[in-house]
């Protein structure tokens, strides 16, 4: 994690989707064309799955973002119905 913390981006058939985490207020986040969907604290370094549902085409879609812990930093991927989503990392 960055000295303040992590914004990694995907995009989805037109959806963007975004992992935050706040290294001040010990926060992540997973948004969906700009609205939050799911957070968790990661006050205690462990591994956070945040799941939500993006409907897209009138269908579905399962989102499954994961931040494992990798003291001293952490690993972060983006999953859309099982498949890897690649991340890009934005400051």
């Amino acid at each position: 994690m960055g000295i303040t913390g992590d914004h990694f981006v995907t995009t989805y058939e037109g959806h963007t989707i975004e992992l935050i985490s706040n290294a001040w207020i010990k926060r992540i986040k997973l948004v969906i064309d700009g609205e939050t969907v799911a957070s968790a604290s990661i006050m205690l370094p462990r591994d956070v799955e945040l799941k939500a549902v993006l409907m897209h085409a009138g269908a579905p879609r399962t989102v499954i973002a994961r931040s494992k812990s990798k003291f001293p930093f952490r690993a972060e991927s983006i999953e859309i119905d099982g498949k890897t989503a690649p991340l890009t990392r934005r400051k």
